[in-house]
């Protein structure tokens, strides 16, 4: 145990003094680049599926945490070492003390050589705040950005993705409301620095009669806002905002009423292409933004499917028959890069009944597809996260559980 927690912590030593190396140093302005990328202080769109699974990538290694489980895990590429992202090697990473804790569904971020987090203070338990924590990619020299209050933001606002981007933090927040004593929901975009301020920037704010479902991405200067409405007797209402950061101004750049497939969570290329997944009682599709119309490039026939999944230069379709997983992936053109099983062969350091499971897609690329892998057995529950190389017949990689 004590040579395996040595060698972790050479790695993280390695891998540290790389990314220190070949840090971007801190723009006076990061939104000064305009729409050119801007690796480590961009948010990583590809990654901003899941609520409650936080995953970040980097040059050298993957961190993230897990759907079950309150600590942070790395995963360094080069070694293929893996473990729980604590230093420490006395510490046992079963207490709120260990330099990996996070509660369980807090979201966490790579930016500027650092790991944000945003979580509970485990020393004030009965606190109700939230607060951003900064701390080293190590989990050392943890320290509070600034306190995100329970009464004036996460009760009224009611946060459910976030992310940082250029210099801030981004908070959607979808909740019920009232107009006098009509029920209402709203949906909220907060911006806020990364300083011990409290000061909060309302970049949109919406009210309906009925559902709501709002998704983000961010591409250069600017924040793209998806809105989809709807109602039990009616079709769905699809409206894709654009707000530029340097400005302060918001456009509205695709607007659709009486959509009868249900839209799903835009993408944006770096370009500034949309694209809109969606479901249907015929099938599933994807549509891209065209001269102000959706335009089908992928579709899928059958009752009952599923929501494809966009992520970065990839669309991913996911089925199971008869207990087999199957996997669709093919480029934002529609061509196929793979179809076939999920899982085509067995997956070492995973036990876990694959027919039983449902993946969770936390994200990837046209290369890579990253899982979350959740399993209920006499010994309690256990989830995996796991990476599957696309162009390699799926290989899989455990990258870390929630037994570690």
């Amino acid at each position: 145990m004590k040579k395996t927690m040595l060698c972790l912590m050479l790695v993280l030593c390695l891998f540290l003094a790389g990314c220190g190396d070949n840090a971007v140093s801190n723009p006076t302005n990061p939104s000064s680049a305009g729409n050119a990328p801007m690796p480590g202080y961009d948010a990583q769109n590809q990654y901003l599926l899941v609520n409650a699974i936080s995953f970040q990538e980097t040059e050298d290694f993957f961190c993230g945490s897990n759907f079950t489980g309150e600590f942070l895990h790395f995963y360094d590429k080069e070694s293929g070492i893996s473990g729980v992202l604590c230093t420490d090697p006395a510490c046992a990473h079963d207490s709120p003390s260990c330099g990996a804790y996070i509660r369980a569904g807090a979201m966490a971020f790579y930016y500027d050589g650092k790991l944000y987090y945003i979580s509970g203070d485990s020393a004030n338990a009965t606190s109700l705040d939230y607060f951003l924590w900064r701390s080293d990619l190590s989990g050392r020299n943890r320290e509070k950005v600034k306190r995100i209050s329970f009464e004036d933001i996460i009760l009224p606002y009611q946060p459910q993705q976030c992310a940082i981007h250029r210099g801030k933090l981004y908070m959607l927040g979808q909740c019920g409301d009232l107009e006098g004593t009509k029920t209402v929901n709203r949906v909220t975009l907060l911006s806020t620095p990364l300083d011990s301020s409290e000061e909060y920037t309302t970049v949109f704010e919406a009210t309906v009669d009925h559902g709501i479902q709002p998704a983000m991405r961010f591409v250069g200067n600017a924040v793209y806002l998806s809105i989809m409405t709807f109602s039990e007797k009616e079709p769905y209402d699809l409206t894709v905002l654009k707000y530029d950061i340097e400005t302060g101004t918001t456009e509205t750049v695709f607007a659709e009423a009486g959509i009868p497939e249900i839209p799903g969570a835009i993408w944006v290329t770096a370009q500034g292409e949309i694209y809109v997944p969606g479901q249907g009682e015929q099938g599933a599709y994807v549509w891209k933004i065209a001269d102000g119309k959706r335009v089908e490039v992928a579709s899928w026939e059958g009752s009952d499917l599923g929501m494809p999944k966009i992520l970065d230069s990839a669309i991913v379709f996911l089925q199971r028959i008869d207990g087999v997983h199957y996997a669709d992936i093919r480029n934002l053109s529609g061509e196929t890069i793979y179809s076939g099983e999920l899982f085509p062969g067995e997956i070492p350091k995973m036990d876990i009944d694959l027919a039983g499971i449902q993946p969770i897609v936390v994200g990837g690329d046209a290369d890579k597809l990253i899982l979350n892998c959740c399993n209920m057995s006499e010994a309690g529950l256990w989830d995996y996260t796991l990476m599957l190389e696309v162009r390699n017949n799926m290989k899989p990689t455990v990258l870390w559980s929630s037994r570690e």
